[in-house]
């Protein structure tokens, strides 16, 4: 808790984007450095299916579910990105019945977790966001995902819409959300307010699509303040070392699937 202390604090009083980048390389360093007790615990195989979740009783279900997801999400060495920077604000959609399925999937879960380099990235991202737009910040909808609510999504996409390949992986295919490598944000000013961006979170068609801002623009689809909007928010993560896709402005991949596969867990 003292070393989760400190690099908040660092965080917080970072004045460059130059010291942004140390904190980076201090932050992969710490969590690299697991006591042998962490590493055995690591070496635990962990089952997750969808099964496991219809076994819960109903009544129990969001005390159940969180402390078991959370569990699960610790036991892989995920790490909780509040503990790095409480400046990124987090509310996880699929963790209240404000999403595309209407229903709580992460049992009310509120804390955010992802890879150790991937959270790097963001504390980076965040930081450049702060120091261009001092009154901006991120706020989270999804993180990491279990490979079983990637099968939820699919199956209830599927039925709703009949396709949906361009707007989400496979469950066999995985999505970088299946390895914590991957985040689904927009931003806020600091009264919490979220800035204009054309979109809701999960919204599947053209309007979310980077690739098509400027047609939409000259067919008055979008506003410029929408899209410029969404041009700082690429920036930022860019700069904290993330790529876009081309079918939704609120999703950043930390690096490619082939480098995930071979390096991080996946979170079933």
């Amino acid at each position: 808790m003292r070393n989760k202390n400190k690099i908040e604090c660092f965080v917080n009083k970072a004045s460059s984007f130059d010291e942004a980048l140390l904190l980076v390389f201090f932050l992969f360093f710490l969590y690299s450095c697991k006591s042998p007790v962490y590493k055995e615990r690591e070496a635990v195989a962990v089952e997750r299916t969808i099964d496991s979740v219809s076994v819960v009783p109903q009544t129990n279900f969001k005390i159940d579910t969180l402390a078991r997801l959370e569990k699960y999400f610790i036991d892989l060495g995920l790490v909780n990105v509040s503990t790095l920077d409480s400046t990124i604000q987090k509310q996880l959609r699929y963790s209240s019945f404000s999403n595309v399925l209407e229903k709580d999937l992460y049992g009310g879960l509120s804390e955010v977790y992802l890879e150790t380099e991937t959270a790097a990235k963001l504390v980076l991202a965040n930081t450049f966001l702060q120091q261009e737009n001092p009154q901006l910040r991120l706020l989270i909808w999804d993180a990491a995902r279990p490979v079983y609510i990637q099968k939820l999504l699919w199956d209830s996409l599927h039925t709703k819409m009949g396709h949906n390949q361009q707007y989400l992986s496979h469950p066999s295919k995985h999505s970088l959300h299946n390895y914590g490598a991957a985040v689904d944000l927009t931003l806020v000013d600091t009264a919490g307010n979220l800035l204009d961006m054309g979109t809701d979170f999960d919204y599947f068609g053209a309007l979310a699509e980077p690739t098509k801002e400027a047609e939409l623009l000259a067919a008055k689809l979008l506003t410029l303040e929408q899209i410029t909007n969404r041009k700082i928010l690429r920036t930022a993560m860019q700069k904290g070392g993330f790529s876009a896709i081309p079918s939704e402005w609120w999703h950043f991949n930390a690096c490619s699937k082939t480098y995930a596969a071979s390096k991080y867990k996946l979170i079933n």
